[in-house]
């Protein structure tokens, strides 16, 4: 099944990038433009139909062509693309840079904190961060977790900030290899049939996750105990009934 995203268009994928994904050579004000370039060139659209639609108020095609600008730019919130750069700057720390100083002459933390702050500004349709909290202080983190829990898309975030996971995630998906039956894990072509590798997927935050797992192991211990007795029990039984069939034969 191909996914679409609002209108019917292809969605758009948004990652960060280990690597920043903008010129060393580009100032912090053309990295933060950049990033809003969709947001401009939506509200442009509608300034165009709209006054193409003034000269012919009767042509329908560009009431149609008009309607759909209007839609795409108020989704996008095209018309609050300032207030939204000066609000994800400020979140992110970076509100003290000079807004012409190039992106090679930022430290490595200041152009991680630019490359997120440029790929949230973006707003792409899905959303994928691998350790989105390196070079995050607290309150940047804090942001982060403000920007995502109002996402419109979906998120898939790789981390081991455990404090940052329990703010931000609703599911999570351990990939530790798990026991599992091989009618659930399906064939593996190198292991074979039954190896037991599979992931643990859950709904909730991680601390719930946690304890989840805490409460499975007990139950394991619980039921492990329970069969050693009976092995016992079992064991003491063979030793106590040695004869078969007629003691005399």
């Amino acid at each position: 099944v191909r996914a679409t995203a609002p209108g019917g268009r292809t969605p758009r994928i948004g990652l960060l990038h280990q690597e920043p994904p903008f010129a060393q050579t580009a100032s912090v004000q053309e990295v933060l433009e950049s990033a809003v370039e969709g947001l401009r060139a939506a509200a442009e659209a509608v300034e165009v139909s709209a006054g193409a639609l003034a000269e012919a108020p009767g042509d329908e095609r560009l009431r149609r062509r008009y309607a759909e600008a209007l839609e795409t730019a108020e989704r996008l919130g095209a018309w609050e693309a300032e207030a939204r750069i000066e609000v994800m700057v400020a979140g992110l720390g970076l509100e003290s840079l000079p807004r012409d100083r190039q992106a090679g002459r930022l430290s490595g933390g200041q152009r991680s904190r630019l490359a997120l702050a440029w790929l949230l500004l973006s707003a792409p349709d899905v959303l994928l961060l691998d350790e989105p909290t390196n070079h995050l202080d607290d309150a940047a983190t804090a942001h982060l977790v403000r920007v995502l829990s109002s996402w419109s898309g979906p998120v898939l975030i790789a981390s081991h900030d455990r404090a940052f996971l329990d703010e931000a995630v609703t599911s999570l998906v351990d990939l530790d290899p798990a026991p599992m039956p091989h009618t659930v894990a399906g064939h593996l072509v190198a292991d074979g049939d039954g190896s037991g590798i599979g992931v643990s997927c859950f709904t909730g935050t991680y601390t719930d996750y946690l304890n989840a797992r805490l409460d499975a192991y007990q139950r394991w211990k619980r039921q492990y105990r329970h069969e050693q007795a009976q092995l016992k029990r079992l064991r003491a039984a063979v030793k106590e009934n040695q004869n078969v069939g007629h003691a005399d034969w």
